[in-house]
């Protein structure tokens, strides 16, 4: 499942949604949505970080272009988790 940045910013702020950034520390550095979690898919084992992930939220899962970041959203949906791919990712965020 995909949601437009433009939905998602509607999302912003909301208690019950958590964008989760899975791009690398360097790429979070130059730029990142506000506030977001950090899990780097290529240093951290995404499996080993799943007891962090409360399933009782929404995610909106981003990278650089939305691939990285629809695998990992196929994975949470996998395990159970409400996840959303960001369309375009930060390509597509202003």
């Amino acid at each position: 499942m995909e949601i437009s940045s433009i939905k998602a910013k509607e999302l912003l702020g909301k208690e019950d949604v958590v964008f989760l950034d899975v791009r690398t520390l360097e790429e979070r550095e130059q730029e990142s949505i506000t506030p977001s979690v950090h899990i780097d898919v290529f240093d951290a084992k995404l499996e080993d970080k799943l007891e962090e992930l409360d399933k009782n939220k929404r995610y909106i899962v981003y990278c650089r272009s939305g691939n990285r970041s629809s695998q990992v959203t196929h994975f949470l949906r996998s395990k159970g988790y409400l996840a959303f791919n960001l369309s375009g990712g930060m390509l597509d965020w202003d």
